[in-house]
């Protein structure tokens, strides 16, 4: 494949949407589905990665909730190994924070939110951009929300 777009949302729970602009064909891949990703991107020529810049953070600063140790660790490694497969691509690769992908899709901060009632708003806004897409889970959402933005900006 030549002439992709790729939105990464790493982590553990996180997927990856790849968007072939000459077919238009998407694809969906889990995080820590490595030989898939393997697959596909081994696939891809050329391309541009928008991945989310992410860090570990101690303390949740909009529900007040710590993060363990564990879980820290856990979303790094992913995201290491997610990035490691992107670099073996090739592609250009851009990191993006979270909160300026968010803002450009139209997706507020909302303070004191849980969790689930935000990645639930993620979902609703991936499904109402993507409506041809079968199915859209939590995991698939933001890799979604994140190739809106990276279309957004191939717009421009």
């Amino acid at each position: 494949m030549t002439n992709v777009l790729i939105g990464v949302d790493p982590g553990k729970s996180g997927g990856i949407a790849i968007l072939d602009l000459n077919s238009m064909e998407l694809d969906l891949l889990k995080t820590t589905d490595t030989l898939g990703v393997y697959d596909k991107l081994s696939q891809v020529q050329a391309g541009e990665v928008y991945f989310e810049k992410n860090t570990g953070i101690p303390m949740n600063p909009n529900t007040g909730v710590r993060q363990s140790v564990h879980s820290n660790y856990r979303f790094g490694l992913w995201t290491g190994i997610t990035m490691g497969q992107i670099l073996s691509s090739e592609c250009d690769v851009k990191l993006i924070p979270p909160t300026r992908w968010q803002r450009a899709v139209g997706i507020e901060l909302v303070k004191g939110e849980t969790s689930t009632k935000k990645k639930n708003r993620h979902k609703d806004l991936a499904i109402e951009c993507w409506p041809d897409q079968p199915n859209i889970t939590h995991w698939q959402a933001d890799a979604l929300l994140i190739l809106t933005y990276a279309l957004m900006l191939k717009e421009d």
